[in-house]
């Protein structure tokens, strides 16, 4: 509502009109008129006022027309009308209020009637636009309130999903280098790259044996703590976990996440290792179970390609995972006789040679066998004597012998 108020006069009478706008403006309201119905209505769209003293009879569109015009337009804001007519009877005033009139005036109009309505009109006017405008503002917050909402929901899913992320980067890496893709929000670290590398490669001694005749519930159990003192150690060491399968366990430094004690490292993790499974060690042989721990630790150069998704990586837990592991290494010892029996020399490795000047001798057996039945004896070629295992010539490919 303006301030001060807008009040429309409408009477087809001019002395009328005259009148009514004198006594308004006396008391500080802002006056405008118009002489027939019609007309009202236009200024009414135009100016918006606050107040309208509508007469009843006139031409062109009388006041009870009027005002049903008026208040069946829904764009237009609420406007109280008082009807001012010389009818006076009780039909005429209940015809004007059903049509929409909010007060009713006859002629002659008292002043004090008059200032009294205008006063009692007006106070509903600001009252209802107080509701008006409170009912926007709330229309506006619930439309903001909305728009928080879905914002909040994005940052949730958004955040959840990086839960998630974060629990599968963990499976396979330390919890720093999970948090550093995390935060940089990309794996460019796992890109494919070279690198020196120091490899920690561990298991069980005897879970083989113990697996083919332990019931599940004691293999199961044996896995369990064993997984549980290594598990925490790998993570304190910010080792890359690269293999974690039954009793096996690979894991890398410097690699992806760079570190510039990759060697201290690993070693400080290997005897952190072999100290827990000590104690491991002891209450199984109480239990009956001869099982041991052994270590190796290696340093080389190599590169690294992206892996799919959970290759390798997965625990296997329980009787079915500890089948699945003694299955395997079953068959692979299998292929590899059935293999040595058809071409000895396709199972040693070849000699960095070449050897000039060097004689060859055919391979001799001893009474120290390996498994596939090979001499444990080292050769006596210069080059191979650089190695540690039975290198064969390249030119002849027998093992070498004494120069």
């Amino acid at each position: 509502m303006r301030e001060p108020p807008l009040i429309l006069v409408v009477d087809d009478v001019p002395d009328n009109v005259d009148i009514l706008q004198m006594r308004l403006e006396s008391q500080g309201y802002e006056v405008t008129t118009a002489g027939d119905g019609e007309a009202a209505l236009a200024i009414i769209r135009d100016k918006l006022p606050d107040l309208v003293l509508l007469d009843i009879m006139m031409p062109k569109l009388d006041g009870i027309a009027t005002v049903k015009q008026l208040k069946a337009d829904t764009a237009l804001p609420f406007t109280p009308v008082i009807l001012v007519t010389a009818r006076a009877d009780a039909k005429d005033v209940i015809a004007g209020l059903e049509a929409g009139g909010d007060d009713y005036l006859t002629k002659p109009v008292d002043q004090a009637a008059l200032m009294a309505r205008v006063r009692a009109m007006l106070r509903i006017k600001a009252l209802h636009d107080t509701v008006q405008e409170q009912a926007r503002r709330l229309e506006d917050q619930a439309g903001e309130l909305a728009l928080w909402n879905k914002e909040l929901e994005s940052r949730v899913e958004g955040q959840l999903g990086q839960i998630e992320r974060m629990g599968a980067l963990k499976r396979f890496l330390a919890p720093q280098l999970a948090e550093l893709i995390i935060a940089r929000g990309e794996d460019s670290v796992l890109q494919s790259h070279r690198r020196d590398i120091v490899v920690v490669f561990g298991d069980l001694r005897g879970y083989t044996a113990f697996a083919e005749t332990a019931e599940p519930e004691e293999l199961l159990d044996l896995l369990n703590a064993y997984h549980a003192a290594v598990g925490p150690i790998v993570t304190r060491s910010e080792g890359t976990l690269d293999h974690f399968s039954g009793d096996g366990i690979m894991v890398f430094f410097n690699d992806p996440l760079p570190c510039p004690d990759a060697a201290e490292r690993a070693v400080r993790m290997a005897i952190e290792m072999r100290e827990a499974l000590l104690e491991l060690q002891t209450e199984w042989k109480k239990r009956g179970r001869q099982i041991g721990f052994g270590l190796g630790i290696a340093q080389e150069r190599a590169g690294s390609a992206r892996r799919r998704e959970g290759a390798d990586a997965d625990r296997l837990g329980g009787a079915r995972g500890a089948r699945i592991e003694r299955d395997r290494r079953n068959q692979h010892d299998r292929r590899q006789r059935r293999g040595f029996r058809r071409d000895p020399h396709s199972f040693l490795p070849r000699c960095a040679g070449p050897c000039p000047g060097v004689r060859h001798f055919p391979f001799r057996r001893n009474r120290r066998k390996s498994p596939l039945g090979l001499s444990r004896g080292s050769p006596r070629c210069g080059a191979a004597r650089r190695g540690t295992g039975l290198f064969p010539s390249r030119e002849c490919g027998r093992v070498g012998g004494r120069g």
